[in-house]
C-alpha cells in the first residue's frame, strides 16, 4: 500500500497600502500561513504559488518565509524593508514573482509559479509566516486587489 503527501492550500488576501510604493517597500507585513504543516514533523515544500491582481499591476515582489512570527523588527505596509537580525534567524527561505510571470486579461492578472520545491520547517507548532516586499513600483486600486495562493506538500 503507498502512501501519498498530503497537500495543502493556504489561500492569502494581504490589505496592501493605496500609496504607491517603491522598490524595496514592504508591499504587506508579517501573515501567518496557519496550519501548514503537521505538528509532528513541522516541514513542508512549496510546490507553487498563484495570484491575481486585481489592479492588473503586474508589480514583481518576493515572498519571504519565516519558520515563527518575525516581531523584533517593525515590518510595516509600503515602508522600506530592514529585515531584523533576531528575525533573519527564522528565514526559511523566498520566492520571487516577476513582471514576466504575469497573463494579463482586460483589466486584471494572473500569475503562476510552478514545481518550486522550496522546503521549510516551522519552529514550533504548524504555522509559517509571510512577508511581502515589492520589486517594483506598483499602485493598487483597492486594499484587496492581491490574492495569493500557495500549494504545499505537508512532509
Amino acid at each position: 500500500m503507498s502512501t501519498f503527501p498530503l497537500v495543502n492550500l493556504v489561500s492569502i488576501t494581504p490589505v496592501l497600502d493605496l500609496a504607491a510604493y517603491a522598490a524595496g517597500d514592504v508591499l504587506f507585513p508579517d501573515m501567518p500561513l496557519a496550519a501548514v504543516a503537521r505538528d509532528d514533523a513541522r516541514t513542508v515544500t512549496l510546490i507553487s504559488v498563484a495570484l491575481r491582481d486585481l489592479a492588473k499591476q503586474n508589480g514583481p515582489f518576493d515572498l519571504f518565509f519565516f519558520s515563527a512570527e518575525p516581531a523584533a523588527g517593525t515590518y510595516t505596509a509600503n515602508g522600506v524593508f530592514t529585515l531584523h537580525d533576531t528575525d533573519s534567524a527564522l528565514f526559511v527561505g523566498h520566492v520571487s514573482i516577476l513582471a514576466t510571470d504575469y497573463a494579463d486579461a482586460a483589466a486584471s492578472s494572473v500569475a503562476t509559479k510552478r514545481n518550486i520545491g522550496l522546503q521549510m520547517e516551522t519552529t514550533a507548532g504548524d504555522d509559517l509566516y509571510v512577508i511581502g516586499v515589492s520589486r517594483g513600483v506598483p499602485d493598487y486600486v483597492t486594499a484587496s486587489d492581491l490574492m495569493i495562493h500557495l500549494q504545499f506538500i505537508r512532509d
